[in-house]
């Protein structure tokens, strides 16, 4: 026999023998309700994988809002990591506690022009990258501070030591709006923080010298050298997990003490309803909660937690992401959500959630998010959620180095977003792919589109 094909032929029979383990292993162990079974290391990802979630540590939780992309600069030495949770973490880890301590003496706000933003992006400091447009409020509550109203929101912070105290500034990318929050915090205590701070080369695409770099945001991080990143495995949890999900819905939405009643639909869904209140739990794993009554009370109903007669945007914020998380935190696999988008309109607020794997975000299939959450006064009155699993492989894929992609969107005269994305189109293994979203004249995002290879 030909040695080669002998060789495959040994790869393929161990794949078949490992998936066998795994077969068992679930119908053992995950088969049963997340109460009784052993859920440390069943629910989490190889502790061995350079870039699980679950190495984050225990103070930093994957659910939480945290930057995506960080980049730290102390003269002319720049650092920085993205679509790496473990790197972006252990930078931000350090970070944290002085953040914090920053947020916490805001003082006033106000409203600058993109050329002292442009001016800010070249200062000390550290930059931050959220994906998605998240309340200065809200990021001040999460970091353990109080829950003021305020009206300033934005993907990039960036928290300059050019001046005698620390300069915040705010970015939000689709309003392209910049607030400038003066804060109490001196700048050469912070300074001296970010001198200690290691990792890997970087810079943003506003002052790299290349041409083909005009094509992308300038608040794009870049992180020079070759990307090499897991493929990962896509499922519907609820094929395998019914039962598990079902009772984690119940739960979260307050209908496990109540005694729904329960019918199942033509096509399979699962129905629970309580009064007015609706769970429905379609086959293809996407929930949806419907509470049409205009209030919660002690028995029924999600209310959002506040310190006042009204909650805050960051209280909504707040409550609609510990909801995501009593979801998404039991559930197999891996990878942590990030908020995409907040809105208001008509008194409704609707907030949405994404999945990112590994700090990679993933464009899910069936649902353009993971969770799409709508508060209304101080309750909840409505959420989707799609139940997909994501599992990091053992299969390393190559991606285009970012110079390169930029080279691809500046070749096709495109301009915008360009980002790392694991596509899931319905595949069982899926590698990141670089999209380029491109903002519409009316400021809203006009879809992603493919950086062909």
């Amino acid at each position: 026999m030909n040695p080669t094909n002998e060789k495959i032929k040994n790869v393929f029979i161990c794949v078949l023998l490992a998936g066998m383990l795994y077969l068992t292993y679930s119908v053992w162990f995950f088969d049963s309700p997340f109460e009784t079974a052993d859920t440390d290391g069943l629910f989490g990802i190889s502790q061995n994988n350079p870039v699980s979630d679950a190495a984050e540590g225990k103070d930093l939780d994957a659910f939480g809002i945290r930057p995506l992309g960080v980049l730290v600069r102390n003269g002319e030495i720049l650092r920085g990591a993205i679509y790496n949770s473990a790197k972006c973490d252990e930078i931000y880890k350090q970070l944290r506690k002085d953040i914090a301590g920053v947020m916490e003496g805001a003082k006033a706000t106000e409203t600058v022009d993109e050329a002292e933003w442009e001016r800010a992006l070249s200062e000390d400091g550290v930059f931050l990258d959220y994906y998605g447009n998240i309340p200065v409020e809200a990021m001040k509550l999460w970091l353990g501070g109080t829950a003021a109203s305020g009206s300033a929101c934005g993907r990039y912070y960036m928290f300059s030591t050019a001046e005698k105290n620390v300069t915040v500034y705010v970015k939000n990318s689709l309003t392209d709006a910049v607030y400038r929050i003066s804060t109490s915090s001196n700048s050469e205590e912070f300074a001296k923080l970010l001198s200690e701070i290691s990792a890997d080369p970087a810079s943003l695409a506003v002052e790299r010298e290349e041409e083909d770099f005009r094509a992308l945001l300038k608040e794009t991080i870049v992180v020079d050298g070759a990307i090499r990143l897991p493929a990962i495995a896509a499922h519907n949890l609820y094929e395998n997990f019914r039962t598990s999900i079902e009772k984690v819905c119940l739960e979260a939405f307050g209908l496990y003490d109540v005694s729904p009643s329960t019918y199942s639909e033509a096509d399979g869904t699962a129905v629970y309803i309580a009064d007015m209140v609706t769970l429905k739990i379609s086959p293809s794993g996407i929930a949806t909660y419907s509470d049409p009554r205009g209030f919660a009370d002690e028995t029924l109903g999600l209310s959002v937690d506040s310190q006042g007669e009204l909650p805050t945007l960051a209280e909504k914020v707040e409550s609609a992401r510990s909801l995501c998380e009593s979801i998404a935190k039991p559930l197999p696999g891996s990878g942590g959500i990030y908020i995409m988008s907040i809105g208001e309109t008509g008194g409704r607020t609707e907030i949405l959630f994404g999945r990112h794997v590994g700090g990679v975000p993933v464009n899910m299939n069936g649902s353009v998010c993971f969770a799409r959450v709508e508060i209304k006064d101080s309750y909840i009155r409505s959420a989707n959620v799609n139940f997909r699993g994501y599992d990091v492989t053992a299969q390393n894929t190559d991606v285009l180095s970012v110079r390169i992609a930029a080279a691809a969107v500046n070749g096709a005269k495109k301009t915008g977003d360009m980002r790392l994305c694991y596509n899931d189109d319905g595949a069982e293994a899926i590698s990141p792919v670089w999209f380029i979203n491109e903002k519409a004249a009316d400021g809203k995002e006009d879809g992603d589109e493919l950086v062909e290879s």
